[in-house]
């Protein structure tokens, strides 16, 4: 029987702590030709096994209809941690001798003939795993340089692809489709080596074996990274996924957060948000003054760690002005790290003034004084000289007057040509609300409002509403006309009803449901079209 097949290795087989035999299906002529090899996993160390001593073997009857056998490892089941190959070792020998009118034996023949197809299997399997230049290359002198030329020498490659060595002197290139490794250790008693980076006698970087510290300008790292000297970054620095992240891009930093949204932001998955300035290096400001700026929940807070004053003001933080002091007792200063009360602006002579006139006292009448000491004991009172007025807009001639009350306690909504104390239309009146305005009215544009969606409502829910007349109990006098909450709530339509406490419908907001008949005009509208279309269309076919 001829090889069929170029297969001649088995496995590499993992060893899992359960098998201890091993089968193979290429043809050998006795146990000897068979060559078993034990990896150990972990450190590379190749052992050669050996016939009887390490393994059995048992051979299928008939190698030419039946090849191969199995292996059987006297120890017992190759362990976790180890791969075990099978291959052939037969000797490159011709043992077959046909003498001159000897007897023809086919099978002989055929074994002889094997042998050699086997030999010439397992040199392949060797040239397959050697290091060998491809056939496009053509001929080429791959031998290496001699042995005394190349010890202590790198092996690399000229020009023109052939073998050379270097001495260092010359810039090695290293380059690698993949993984490229550097190994300072070989295992066993060689332990913990350090690859060290020389620039000719200057040692420039080293990664300790030990430990894994990569040191830059030490030979002594103390860190996973250590670097003595300025250090640059060149793009986006991440510390441990989110704990610290600079964006190159947009000079921001962020602590907590790959995504800062100012220059400076914090982040923290908690309720509770914090950053501290101290003067003690523990960053625990409970023995000296510390500064927290922090968030919760929904708060944001300011607070000095010491029973002392918080203080906002000029001229340096140590001895400066306070424009603004905060107390531990609750006290609010402006302009006073004293605050009598809770509330303390020191800007007049008898209250708090917000004035526009140069002498800051409250004479002019571009004024407003907030006091408790004029009108009488703990009477707090808002004066506004020669009358109060609230405008809006923009300060200066655009500004509109919209609310007056003048000296004598007439109160009037309108504009600036129309005031309580010098006015022609309310002749004097003590409420009056000016030509051209409104008492009430419905802001409606889209600057207050969010979550802007279509009416779902519309004509079915306004079909089943009961339009009725009433008189109320308090009044039987009178007769109105309107709907009832119950019903309109029962309709569905609970964005125009207004709730008692108790959950019950109470009252409805009339002038939103506006927007309800007109969504019901619109779909009568679309109907109406849509049946007139259908009767174009009839004429047209008539």
């Amino acid at each position: 029987m001829t090889i069929s097949s170029t297969t001649r290795v088995a496995g590499p087989f993992i060893g899992n702590g359960t098998a201890s035999t091993f089968s193979f299906t290429f043809k050998v002529f006795t146990a000897a030709d068979l060559f078993v090899q034990r990896v150990t996993t972990a450190t590379g160390t190749i052992t050669t096994l050996a016939l009887t001593t390490d393994y059995t073997v048992s051979l299928n009857g008939n190698q030419n209809t039946n090849p191969g056998g199995s292996i059987t490892l006297v120890a017992g089941a190759l362990a976790s941690g180890y791969t075990l190959t099978i291959t052939s070792d037969i000797g490159n020998l011709q043992p077959t001798d046909l003498t001159n009118q000897g007897g023809f034996y086919p099978e002989v023949i055929t074994d002889s003939l094997d042998r050699a197809t086997i030999q010439i299997q397992q040199v392949a399997a060797t040239a397959d795993n050697a290091i060998h230049a491809p056939i496009s290359d053509g001929a080429l002198d791959m031998t290496l340089p001699a042995k005394d030329l190349r010890t202590g020498k790198f092996l690399t490659f000229s020009a023109a692809g052939l073998p050379i060595v270097s001495d260092g002197t010359v810039t090695p290139d290293i380059s690698s489709g993949g993984n490229v490794t550097i190994t300072a250790n070989d295992a066993g008693a060689n332990m913990d080596r350090d690859v060290i980076f020389v620039d000719n006698t200057t040692e420039r970087m080293r990664l300790k074996g030990a430990t894994g510290r990569l040191g830059i300008g030490t030979a002594t790292p103390t860190e996973a990274l250590d670097v003595v000297g300025a250090g640059k970054i060149s793009g986006n620095l991440t510390v441990n996924t989110d704990t610290l992240f600079v964006n190159s891009a947009g000079n921001q930093v962020g602590i907590g957060t790959t995504s800062p949204f100012t220059q400076f932001a914090i982040h923290r998955g908690t309720s509770t948000s914090e950053m501290r300035l101290t003067n003690v290096t523990t960053g625990n400001p409970a023995s000296a003054a510390g500064l927290t700026l922090g968030t919760f929940n929904n708060t944001a807070y300011i607070v000095n760690q010491q029973n002392d004053d918080l203080s906002i003001g000029t001229n340096g933080a140590v001895g400066g002005t306070a424009a603004l002091t905060f107390k531990p007792s609750g006290r609010f200063g402006f302009g006073s790290t004293a605050p009598a009360g809770t509330l303390h602006v020191t800007t007049g002579s008898s209250g708090a003034y917000f004035s526009r006139n140069a002498n800051d006292d409250g004479t002019a009448a571009a004024c407003i004084l907030l006091s408790t000491t004029a009108g009488g004991s703990g009477t707090g009172r808002i004066y506004g000289y020669s009358g109060l007025d609230f405008w809006t807009g923009a300060i200066g001639s655009t500004a509109t007057l919209k609310v007056s009350i003048s000296p004598t306690g007439q109160f009037n909504t309108g504009d600036a040509t129309d005031s309580p104390y010098n006015n022609t239309t309310g002749s004097g009146a003590n409420l009056h609300v000016a030509n051209g305005g409104t008492l009430l009215r419905s802001t409606s544009s889209l600057k207050y409002k969010t979550n802007v969606q279509n009416m779902s409502h519309g004509l079915a829910e306004l079909l089943t509403l009961r339009p009725v007349t009433y008189q109320g109990k308090r009044d039987g006098a009178s007769v109105f006309g309107g709907l009832i909450a119950e019903e309109v709530h029962a309709a569905g339509l609970t964005e125009f009803v207004q709730y008692a406490g108790d959950g019950s419908p109470d009252a409805l907001s009339y002038g939103n449901m506006v927007a309800l008949a007109i969504k019901a005009i619109q779909q009568m509208h679309a109907t109406i079209e849509s049946l007139e279309a259908r009767v174009a269309a009839l004429e047209a076919g008539a």
